[in-house]
């Protein structure tokens, strides 16, 4: 597995405990996959799975994914693995912010 994120939102007031998970893992294909599991905390959840052609085209829908969420109120949580670097496979913060505004800005 490449990288993964792990969201929440918690709000009391709304009876509100809801967590989203992404990760980028490869298939037995050759292929990229990016799932999704969402829910509320406590339950078993939904899974998706989306099938990209290269880890590149899946880490930018991860991308995607994530500036919904945190647009959403969520907030990440968890350890190391919730890098959005790690999780675009290691390449750094320029080359993210390029890919960033050459896919998902524009």
């Amino acid at each position: 597995m490449r990288g993964s994120m792990h969201l929440r939102r918690i709000d009391p007031n709304r009876n509100m405990a809801r967590f989203y998970t992404m990760s980028v893992q490869p298939t037995l294909f050759g292929e990229w996959a990016l799932l999704r599991e969402w829910g509320r905390i406590g339950s078993a959840g939904r899974l998706v799975q989306r099938r990209f052609a290269s880890e590149q085209e899946a880490a930018l829908a991860m991308t995607a994914h994530l500036k919904a969420r945190l647009t959403h109120g969520y907030v990440q949580c968890g350890g190391p693995s919730n890098n959005i670097d790690a999780v675009a496979g290691g390449r750094g913060q320029q080359q993210i912010r390029a890919i960033r505004r050459n896919y998902i800005d524009a």
